[in-house]
């Protein structure tokens, strides 16, 4: 009786052994199926509220148009180490180019091509996109750091369609711009492939906004636009941040998930490369008082997408909206955040597309 028994158990562990194996090997991969998307779909890489207890009224260091103007002074020489934006012009300009990636574009009547050349063999290439029936109003769009410009293609086509001259731009080092390698003294050669590189240069955040800066000097000179817009998405969306703090010529921002105040950022891609956390930099002006010198005599509207799942998302931006709208009304500005929870995406939403061309339209009506 004892060796029958003994015989079912074992064949019972034998059938049943693999089922359970199977069902914890099965619970595992589950588990980490799970947590895989959480982490990477649903889990942002920030904190999401509020930081508290930070007397934000003490980091703010502009009251008066006398401030606005000195602290431009002192950002431009530190970005170009000059007393004055540079007033060259492009080094090449190409009228109505072919390049067949826009082909089949509506609303589109021809492209020209800019080429602004700098120091080190670093270039900026940009497309001005003329539409077919042009208002009176450009607009600069700024591709951020995950490639060239061409990947803003659908914004491109959606400012065409309402009549608007779009000029775009890459970062330096990306899309079809160069990636020099140069050698320098004591280090040997290094290759310009990323950010973080240039700050082994002389000056380094003048190829930033020089090929903006360059390409506006000939516009103004062959072109009489009503007033001039930017956007931009992510490191774009940084550049016309700072971009809008130096130059009033540029009146109307919307940069997209480009930024917050230091104070309130977590790690990783959040803190950003180099240029996103200078302290020399962002010594002579946080971010708290860009936002301000972009918003001064003209309007500032910061987007952030609610649930990115790259950077800047959740609820921090609460904590200074109101004191920089109200800031900026005493310096003749309008300062916003639209927080866009329409999406999961680190990109430029089509209700933000929305909101930035009513914007731009109630302009030309007014």
């Amino acid at each position: 009786m004892n060796s029958e028994n003994d015989n079912l158990k074992n064949r019972f562990k034998s059938r049943i052994g693999p089922y359970i194996m199977g069902f914890l090997i099965s619970l595992f991969l589950i588990t980490g199926l799970c947590l895989i998307f959480y982490n990477f779909f649903l889990k942002a890489p920030y904190p999401r509220e509020p930081v508290e207890n930070v007397e934000i009224e003490s980091l703010i260091h502009i009251s008066s148009q006398e401030e606005i103007q000195e602290t431009r002074e002192k950002l431009i020489e530190y970005i170009w180490g000059t007393k004055g934006i540079p007033e060259r012009m492009p080094d090449q300009v190409e009228i109505d180019i072919n390049d067949e990636q826009y082909n089949g574009m509506s609303d589109l009547a021809r492209i020209d091509r800019l080429t602004i050349n700098m120091e080190n063999g670093i270039n900026s290439i940009a497309y001005m996109f003329h539409p077919l029936n042009p208002g009176n109003q450009l607009i600069i769009y700024h591709q951020g750091h995950n490639g060239g410009f061409d990947l803003g293609k659908s914004y491109i086509q959606r400012f065409l369609n309402h009549g608007l001259t779009v000029i775009a731009f890459s970062m330096p080092l990306h899309g079809m711009n160069s990636q020099p390698t140069i050698l320098i003294p004591e280090l040997g050669p290094i290759s310009l492939v990323e950010h973080d590189r240039l700050k082994f240069l002389d000056y380094p955040f003048h190829y930033f906004l020089e090929p903006i800066s360059t390409t506006l000097n000939y516009i103004e000179l062959n072109f009489s636009f009503e007033y001039i817009a930017m956007t931009g998405i992510s490191g774009g969306g940084w550049t016309t941040t700072l971009y809008a703090a130096v130059d009033p010529m540029v009146s109307h921002t919307y940069p997209v998930a480009g930024s917050l105040p230091l104070y309130l950022r977590g790690s990783g891609s959040e803190w950003g490369d180099f240029e996103q956390t200078d302290p020399e930099l962002y010594t002579i002006a946080n971010y708290l008082d860009l936002y301000l010198l972009g918003a001064a005599n003209g309007e500032q509207v910061q987007i952030l997408n609610k649930n990115d799942p790259c950077c800047f998302g959740g609820t921090r931006h609460i904590v200074y909206e109101k004191i920089i709208h109200e800031k900026a009304q005493t310096l003749d500005g309008e300062f916003s955040i639209f927080h866009d929870d329409s999406h999961r995406k680190h990109e430029i939403s089509n209700e933000a597309l929305t909101l930035i061309i009513e914007k731009l339209e109630s302009i030309q009506s007014d």
